[in-house]
């Protein structure tokens, strides 16, 4: 008798932009309360997930290859083995990400948690690439790839605009953290934005933009494959996850 699976295979998606293939990895999710955040009516927010039937926050974690001109980059790391069981399966950077996560006065004046979850988390993530690291600002960071920096949930946080022929990609990065909420209430945001009203600033700008371009999306914590469209509804905003398909000529 054949045994029932226990698991998921190893969520992996590509999606072609011209010529440039863009392939989503899974590193899982992340389960927990809505306490988190921040400038929202937590619930509005809960009445939110219950009507698009989630009834808790689960923060997916996304992580991207680029493959262009015979090269790949990635595009975050994953969260390692710092946050819970169910993140961690994937074994980058504005120049205002290492002065501020490398600097030991910032981080002496964190709480515990924050040390161990942000700072230690993101030395020990960029150290493997501590050595190849270069810096920049914006501008074309990679073949076909242009960073725009988006700062605010971190002070070098960066989303990057992939363009070939007539296709273009907006990994907007950490852009949103709870989908339903953000896109519904974009003022909202969470504990860790290191500037809150920066990082809302930002949203809305990346907002308006994805919209009036009519661009694709991705992000780390849009639900896996993460690639969809964002429109624009009064105040508030929606999100079309594109449909799957298994060929990447299909598209």
């Amino acid at each position: 008798m054949s045994e029932q699976p226990a698991q998921q295979i190893p969520g992996v998606y590509h999606r072609r932009i011209g010529d440039i293939v863009v392939t989503a990895i899974s590193d899982g999710y992340l389960d927990g309360a809505l306490d988190v955040m921040r400038n929202v009516d937590l619930e509005k927010a809960h009445q939110l997930l219950r009507d698009a039937f989630r009834p808790a926050r689960r923060t997916s974690v996304n992580a991207f290859l680029i493959h262009s001109k015979g090269c790949i980059a990635i595009v975050d790391t994953g969260s390692g083995n710092y946050l819970l069981p169910t993140a961690g399966f994937v074994q980058r950077m504005h120049e205002n990400e290492p002065a501020h996560w490398f600097d030991d006065g910032a981080m002496a004046q964190a709480d515990e948690r924050s040390r161990k979850l942000y700072f230690l988390a993101g030395r020990e993530q960029v150290a493997p690439y501590k050595n190849r690291t270069r810096l920049f600002r914006q501008g074309e960071v990679f073949p076909g790839v242009t960073a725009v920096p988006c700062l605010g949930h971190t002070p070098g946080h960066t989303a990057y605009l992939i363009a070939s022929g007539n296709d273009q990609l907006m990994i907007w990065g950490d852009t949103v953290h709870v989908p339903e909420v953000q896109t519904a209430f974009p003022d909202a945001g969470m504990a860790f934005d290191t500037d809150l009203v920066a990082a809302a600033a930002s949203r809305k700008r990346m907002f308006d933009r994805v919209c009036a371009d009519g661009v694709l999306i991705a992000g780390m914590h849009l639900h896996f494959p993460a690639f969809s469209h964002l429109a624009r509804r009064g105040e508030a905003y929606v999100l079309y996850p594109e449909a799957w398909v298994h060929t990447l000529d299909a598209i």
